[in-house]
């Protein structure tokens, strides 16, 4: 793979340089020229090299660098794309390419100077929750431009014949308007008046301009210095400012248009559109998916999975909006005859049906929410068997089980479950059933599995090599006619088809993991796929361990022997199903295999349960919005129905039920349980009054019912059915009386997220006799897809990989496999993916450490950028990233941008846990850390107090290190404010949390060691001494103190202070680059200032120095 800088130069001899790969194609080197400013509103156009025309499905080649933009005819379809694209471009315009502008602007912004009259206020003047703001296209409201179709369009027939393509409206800032018409040439402005429509030149000898930016600029002098005003501040924004994720995220809450970045999906629609053909989504992924040989290249692969990733995600995209024509009646469905809710949708070759249980297998009060649950388990098995046979493939074999490509989208209250469409399953084009039943009465074809395979011996050969891989087994089971099958190694439930394309799918696969034998009357309770490979991997060590013979077994096992116990593990996945034979009724392994079920239920309540209350206990991962709790569950292999279970063990893992950690906790838990029983009832509201009903106003109600204080008369009867549905959903029983919110506006955000309400962004009263929520703050409805996208790479390991090395110190090898994280990604899914995000977090911290600030800057940005697109700005890692970013500009000296975004991270904390919460209080105190590096201690100093007060109130006065974190910073301010005293109080208190806490002895030996310079400090004061040093204004705030050993201590008992700014698996390396760091800046400090060997206090201070020094202060009579 080579980088190339291509150049290329424009019909108005405007130039880009663009870096892409050697192997990319004209089409690549398209769609990167839409990101940059000389080229983002050229949309017509063709490539020719050397004044020959080119193909755009060429590989570029390293010989071809140089190539010009040459303008094409529009046509009726083409000229309505480039004004999309031009009011795209005067919306969200891009940035510079180039990181030269962006870094010239930061340099500027580090002689910003954060002044005390800015910080008296700190959160009040900064109130959006996205990174950046976007500059509108002109100054004030960006509506004063805007592009409106004109009511005369479409041109008339005659029109047509002379040419006209379209006709527009623009609004200019000066307040005029100017009507144009497209033609193929170009645009020009026509005679149309107020009074009368005339699509004719205005003057004789018109001009027309290729693009609609040119003819505003050439109209508009107004239009024209703003443009350029915008550019300039443009070119000053990351190359990264308006990266978009593949599949856009939505904000449940609309920020202001000045303050949000809109993406393709939300801005206005033209009335006609640009259609494209119908794809064969079905035929393109599986091409993509099959390995392309052993002897083909890296770039080959690569290649493979970018087509492959790109189809599943555009097939997404599709059936988002497939899903929304459909639901919103559209769309004709194909059976009309039958109930609504059976009606089927084929659109874009996307077959459409409602997640509903059609076949009554389940009781009517349950069927809905287990159909829900169905789609879901059958989504993710999807992902599992086809990774499973992408692996397969990797390892050369060609044949394999092919699933389908699916998604699930929720708009309006309704769930469709999209498909590709197998070959000839719709037109009788020859598929063939071999496992299971296409109706309920149809007891199924199991014949495959049994003993005579026939002329399905291919078919059984893959089934029992996927079996192999997933663990299943071949036991007895029943069809649903009663019929018993001696040897079934698949679900019963699931189906198998021979399409007309020769290949072989899997279909229907809700149940490809056991049941979970703790919630028996649960048809749709299953095991994740994570916790059965995480059993099978512990019974096959532990086997390991009884094989091993001699009397000193090694504690070295064999990989080979762990994977060959693993792979002998066998489950019977019909067990407690109802196709599934009860233990007595037959013999052999059965009985065995309802004890496995059974183990594994055990496990999961005696083991996973305990140890994810203890990880929300430790407050060591953050857990407070809604995808952060299910990826902490999920990492432990527990589904969120054991919500409850976790609720009783973390109340009862406390000493007393009552103190403060215990009730936020709980509170957070129960919260989470109510919003996901929520979101299925708004939904089932939003559903019985249709898309095209008041939904606004059912929106309004519902909220009002939920979180208004008083509660309305109808919020018993709605809170009544919602105990009732946490009971069911989480085993768990609120209390009688509706609960009230401690933070109203997350539970908001949360429902309208998961049910895809967009509502209008304003501080929503609900409590002291608020009006609440009213119709008119409910702006909008979106599709909200579920789905799962692979790149087909394990990046995840590369990661892990990274961050061992990191941990271990090895800074070269971090950053190579971070690196490498980085440039696969990029070139399979592009930059906007988790791990991408991930890599390049964990890089910024190996530069920082390498002392590379301005990368870590850069880098961290990055992760900012990347977390914001894929979930937006409230969510728990942007929050981190946000905290990160501030660190490293603080670091660099970039105070004013550092405040900003500390400020941002403890906003969003505030939004998703409440003021009171330990996460709000610790991004309070990175804030006050900015402001001490400033050197505006007082104000510092009262939001140090008042983050302590916050950790009071949610964890207690005692008992955690956040309080000793807390009560650490405020004894070191008040040591800069020359109080020695009270620096002596706090630190006391410091090193008294430690010690009950903390089994580390380093860090009480650190307490210490403090305490002893603070009391020597005091008893300085005390008796009129000149006091010594305590920081060097100019040093960084990790190496705040001027000696050698006192700045190891500060960063050793304040790295919780800095937990949510790393990576929580290098959080622990953070004290070695301090060391290094604060002995540079303390050797410093001693060359300047001869008095700061009064203030340096050996390490090996002991507990008795202390309390020497304690006998001295007693004399002189400060009290501690």
């Amino acid at each position: 793979m080579t980088l190339l800088q291509v150049t290329v130069t424009g019909p108005d001899a405007a130039q880009a340089s663009v870096t892409i790969d050697d192997h990319d194609t004209l089409a690549d080197l398209r769609a990167a020229l839409d990101d940059t400013l000389p080229f983002a509103c050229h949309t017509s156009y063709h490539f020719e090299y050397e004044g020959r025309p080119c193909n755009d499905f060429a590989p570029i080649g390293a010989d071809r660098t140089e190539f010009t933009v040459v303008h094409d005819k529009y046509n009726f379809e083409t000229i309505r794309v480039h004004i999309e694209r031009v009011e795209r471009f005067l919306r969200n315009p891009p940035t510079a390419l180039s990181m030269e502008s962006w870094l010239k602007a930061l340099k500027r912004s580090a002689e910003d100077v954060v002044k005390a009259d800015e910080v008296s206020e700190p959160f009040a003047a900064d109130k959006a929750l996205t990174c950046e703001t976007v500059p509108a296209p002109v100054p004030g409201d960006h509506e004063r431009v805007a592009i409106r179709v004109s009511p005369h369009d479409p041109p008339t027939g005659p029109a047509r014949l002379r040419g006209h393509l379209v006709y527009i409206d623009v609004a200019l800032p000066e307040g005029a308007t100017i009507h144009c018409t497209g033609t193929e040439d170009g645009f020009y402005v026509n005679k149309t008046t107020p009074d009368a429509f005339n699509g004719a030149p205005r003057t004789r000898s018109p001009v027309r301009f290729a693009t609609l930016t040119a003819l505003l600029t050439k109209s508009s002098a107004g239009f024209r210095s703003a443009l350029a005003a915008l550019q300039a501040r443009q070119a000053d924004l990351h190359p990264m400012s308006h990266a978009q994720a593949p599949i856009p995220f939505r904000e449940p809450i609309q920020p202001p248009s000045s303050a949000r970045k809109q993406t393709d999906a939300e801005r206005p629609r033209l009335r006609f559109e640009h259609v494209p053909a119908e794809r064969s989504w079905n035929d393109e992924f599986l091409v993509w998916s099959e390995a392309p040989g052993a002897d083909a290249s890296v770039e080959v692969h690569l290649g493979h999975l970018r087509s492959r990733y790109r189809s599943g995600v555009e097939f997404v995209s599709a059936a988002q909006q497939a899903a929304v024509l459909a639901l919103t009646g559209r769309l004709a469905p194909l059976n009309p005859t039958e109930p609504r809710d059976l009606h089927v949708y084929l659109h874009n070759n996307i077959f459409m049906s409602a997640a509903i249980d059609s076949r009554n297998l389940y009781s009517p009060e349950r069927g809905q929410r287990i159909t829900y649950k169905l789609a879901s388990h059958d989504l993710h098995a999807c992902h599992v068997l086809d990774a499973v046979a992408h692996a397969t493939t990797v390892e050369g074999d060609p044949t394999r089980l092919h699933t389908l490509l699916s998604c699930l989208v929720d708009y309006a209250g309704h769930r469709l479950i999209c498909q590709a469409i197998i070959p000839g399953i719709l037109n009788g084009g020859g598929s063939t059933l071999l496992f299971g039943a296409l109706d309920a009465e149809d007891p199924g074809t199991v014949g495959p599995h049994t003993s005579d395979y026939g002329e399905h011996a291919l078919f059984a050969q893959l089934v029992d090599n996927l079996a192999v891989r997933m663990h299943w087994g071949r036991f007895p089971a029943r069809d649903l006619s009663g019929n018993v099958h001696d040897k079934v190694s698949m679900p019963m439930d699931c189906k198998a088809i021979k399409a007309s394309d020769g290949k072989l799918y899997l279909m229907d696969l809700m149940h490809t993991s056991p049941r979970d034998a703790n919630f028996p009357d649960d048809d749709s309770a299953v095991v994740r796929h994570e916790f059965v490979r995480r059993w099978c991997q512990e019974r096959a060590v532990q086997r390991a361990l009884e094989q091993q013979t001699g009397a000193a077994p090694s504690p070295m096992l064999p990989v080979a022997d762990i994977e060959r116990y693993a792979d002998e593990i066998r489950i019977d996945i019909n067990a407690l199903t109802r196709y599934g034979i009860a233990p007595e009724s037959v013999s052999g392994d059965q009985p065995q295999q309802q004890s496995v079920v059974d183990a594994m239920a055990a496990s999961l309540l005696n083991d996973m349960v305990p140890a994810v209350a203890l990880a929300i206990r430790s407050l060591s991962i953050a857990h407070t919005d809604c995808r952060a709790m299910a990826s902490l569950f999920h990492a432990y292999g527990l589904n969120m129905r054991y919500l409850g279970h976790v609720y009783r063990q973390v109340a009862s893992a406390g000493a007393d039920p009552n103190d403060p950690l215990t009730s936020t906790l709980c509170g957070t838990l129960l919260t989470h349980m109510v919003v996901r029983a929520s979101k299925h009832m708004l939904a089932r509201q939003i559903r019985h009054v249709g898309p095209s009903g008041d939904v606004a106003s059912c929106v309004a109600a519902f909220f009002n019912r939920l979180l208004l204080q008083p509660a309305p008369k109808q919020a018993r009867v709605m809170w009544a059915e919602l105990v009732d549905d946490v009971r069911l959903r989480f085993s768990h029983q609120l209390p009688a009386q509706r609960i009230r919110f401690d933070n109203p506006l997350f539970v908001v955000y949360s429902v309208c997220q998961a049910v895809g309400v967009r509502v209008a962004y304003r501080e929503f009263d609900f409590g002291g006799n608020g009006a609440g929520m009213s119709p008119d703050d409910v702006v909008d409805m979106y599709p909200v897809g579920k789905y799962h996208v692979s790149p087909g790479l394990n990046s995840g390991a590369l990661l892990d990989l990274g961050r061992g090395r990191l941990t271990q110190g090895d800074l070269a090898g971090a950053a190579e496999a971070f690196t490498q994280v980085i440039q696969l990604l990029c070139s399979i899914t592009g930059a906007i993916h988790d791990d991408v995000g991930a890599a390049f977090a964990n890089l910024a911290l190996v530069s920082y450490r390498s002392g590379d600030v301005v990368n870590a800057i850069d880098q961290s940005y990055r992760a900012i950028v990347i977390s914001e697109a894929l979930h937006g700005a409230v969510d728990c890692e942007t929050a981190r990233a946000y905290s990160q970013h501030a660190l490293f500009l603080m670091c660099g000296g970039y105070l004013q941008r550092a405040l900003h975004h500390a400020i941002k991270a403890k906003r969003i904390y505030e939004f998703l846990a409440g003021a009171d919460h330990p996460d709000t209080a610790t991004a309070l105190l990175n804030v006050a850390v900015v402001l001490v590096e400033s050197g505006i201690v007082h104000e510092a100093l009262q939001l140090q107090v008042d983050a302590l007060s916050r950790l009071e109130r949610s964890i207690g006065r005692d008992g955690h290190t956040h309080l000793a974190t807390a009560c650490h910073a405020i004894a070191f301010s008040h040591a800069l404010l020359k109080q020695s005293r009270d620096a002596v109080s706090y630190e006391k208190r410091c090193r008294t949390i430690c010690t009950k806490t903390c089994a580390d002895a380093d860090v009480i030996a650190d307490c210490n060691t403090w305490l002893s310079l603070f009391t020597r400090h005091a008893v300085q004061a005390a008796k009129g001494l000149p006091v010594g040093p305590v920081i060097k204004p100019t040093a960084s705030a990790l190496s705040w103190i001027a000696g050698p050993h006192t700045a190891r201590i500060y960063s050793a008992v304040s790295t919780s202070l800095y937990r949510d700014l790393l990576p929580a698996a290098t959080t622990t390396t953070t004290t070695n680059r301090t060391d290094d760091a604060g002995a540079g800046v303390a050797d410093e400090a001693d060359k300047q200032d001869a008095t700061a060997d009064d203030a340096a206090v050996d390490v090996t201070t002991k507990q008795g120095d202390v309390a020497g020094e304690q006998q001295q202060l007693d004399v002189v009579g400060v009290a501690v």
